[in-house]
């Protein structure tokens, strides 16, 4: 069964055979996605999807040059079947979601195609037999964008929103200014969870009331760096009770501590230590019990942030650069779509149903 492993290289990861063995060509792509400054996010993702497939290689009897688009359809077919790990209350069945395949379907294609490219493979010629083009949403100009290789539908979800009655619920459940500020941070910016771990005390500008939203490249054994997401900058101007919740923060908790980090641990684990993912799924879980708000997650501020955004009249040029959007596309192609309260609520208040 082929897995991914941490190894101290500047890609940070590698995709090991049944006996442990790095798989060379693997390695040569993930170290390309890093020589073309992908983010750390990224190669892990496309190194998960890797290992994937030459499980299912493994156990299917296939060789890489005998892949096909009949053969990626099979591999459709074994990622799509359910798996206990993957079993939730969002997920009770355990199937892995249409959206999640097709990375990993597009992960197999940029290999194949890194392959192709370097070395004349001959695996992405047969998958360009089912390529479509087609034209690109949302643009005005006459462009298209092509898709090699089998993809599923995907179900467009209705986005999980916090009303702000029930951010302030969350926020006023939290029994430390370091909780509380973490979840009043998110809820004033729309960073991602992983942008908010990565905080810097140089990232808070206090006289200037706004937040810098950067992408740091630290060292591979560095496990809280691999959290940001995007490449992008973004300056978020926030409102004073926001800076005055941090200044509180840092008087009352962090005091003597010495950090970079903005969120540490304070009172157990690593004192001084930076947050983990784990840590704030806890912390989630507890809130989530206190309250009895149910089924959010710290990407519920985000989407929630977007969306009064947009029904305030923010331009879709700004809502993307303040969430570090790499495109505006992205951001259309999310949160174009409102939920039918929303669109119910700006009909009537137009007056479309007097």
């Amino acid at each position: 069964m082929a897995r991914i492993a941490k190894v101290d290289t500047p890609e940070g990861w590698a995709v090991l055979d049944a006996r442990g063995v790095p798989i060379a060509e693997a390695t040569a792509f993930l170290r390309h996605l890093e020589s073309i400054e992908s983010s750390r996010h990224t190669i892990k993702a496309y190194g998960t999807d890797l290992a994937h497939f030459f499980t299912f290689m493994e156990t299917s009897g296939v060789m890489w040059t005998a892949v096909t688009n009949e053969v990626m359809g099979q591999f459709i077919k074994y990622l799509r079947t359910p798996n206990p790990k993957l079993i939730r209350p969002s997920n009770p069945h355990g199937v892995l979601s249409a959206r999640s395949v097709n990375r990993s379907l597009a992960a197999i294609s940029a290999f194949a195609l890194y392959l192709f490219d370097s070395v004349g493979d001959p695996v992405y010629p047969h998958l360009l037999k089912s390529a479509r083009r087609t034209k690109k949403r949302h643009s005005e100009a006459d462009t298209t964008q092509v898709t090699v290789g089998p993809r599923l539908s995907n179900e467009q979800k209705d986005l999980k929103l916090l009303t702000p009655e029930e951010a302030q619920r969350i926020i006023g459940a939290c029994s430390s200014l370091r909780d509380k500020f973490l979840f009043s941070l998110l809820n004033e910016t729309g960073m991602r969870i992983g942008q908010a771990l990565l905080l810097r005390h140089s990232d808070v500008r206090v006289p200037d009331s706004y937040i810098r939203i950067l992408r740091y490249d630290p060292p591979p054994n560095a496990s809280v760096e691999e959290r940001n997401k995007s490449w992008r900058y973004a300056a978020v101007p926030v409102p004073p009770g926001l800076i005055r919740l941090y200044a509180a923060y840092m008087h009352t908790e962090y005091r003597n501590i010495e950090s970079d980090s903005v969120f540490i641990n304070l009172w157990s684990g690593k004192i001084g230590h930076p947050l983990t993912y784990k840590t704030v799924e806890k912390l989630v879980k507890r809130v989530q019990d206190k309250t009895g708000l149910k089924s959010w997650s710290p990407h519920a501020f985000r989407h929630s942030y977007v969306t009064r955004l947009l029904n305030a009249g923010v331009a879709m040029e700004t809502v993307s650069y303040l969430i570090t959007h790499s495109s505006i596309v992205t951001t259309i192609d999310t949160y174009s779509h409102l939920n039918v309260n929303d669109v119910r609520s700006q009909l009537d208040a137009a007056g479309v149903w007097k």
